[in-house]
């Protein structure tokens, strides 16, 4: 906590960089090794689930467009928070900015909103291409994209005050 302190309050320019190379590392390893986490995820649920006594139902693979994925909704979805909050702490320690940090989580969640739109659409009307569009929207989340996009876009946002004063 004192190193933490430290790092904040004496020289936070790096104490910023520090906690921004962490994040980015850990997003590019946990990207990197998707099926491994996936399957780290997998073991644990099972795990916890034969301790508790419960069933192993939710840990079998979904179908989508035919194809049956090799994990299960849960450990997906666990996956997607762990790489979302990857994604997040890269945003916040790049700009530093509490303005660019909600805006942010305000595209995450909006975008995790769609998804489960379609993805609770799709099982309740029994829709295969609301399902379909469900994938593709989780696909873009746990994708490096949103931090392709993002990352220039708030940019560009939180400098266009500095454009429009010089002009």
């Amino acid at each position: 906590m004192q190193l933490l302190q430290h790092l904040n309050n004496r020289q936070p320019k790096v104490g910023r960089w520090v906690f921004f190379s962490v994040f980015f590392l850990a997003w590019l390893i946990t990207g990197f090794w998707e099926r491994v986490f996936m399957q780290k995820l997998e073991s644990i649920y099972k795990f916890v689930f034969a301790s508790l006594g419960v069933s192993n139902n939710m840990l079998d693979g979904a179908r989508v467009g035919g194809i049956t994925t090799g994990s299960s909704g849960l450990v997906v979805m666990s996956y997607g928070l762990l790489y979302s909050l990857l994604s997040l702490f890269v945003i916040h320690f790049y700009f530093f900015r509490r303005a660019t940090t909600k805006i942010a989580i305000g595209l995450y969640c909006g975008i995790t909103v769609l998804f489960l739109l379609f993805k609770i659409s799709g099982v309740i009307l029994n829709l295969e291409p609301l399902h379909l569009v469900s994938f593709r929207i989780k696909a873009i989340i746990l994708s490096p994209m949103p931090i392709i996009l993002l990352i220039p876009a708030l940019y560009l946002v939180s400098n266009s005050h500095k454009v429009a004063v010089t002009k």
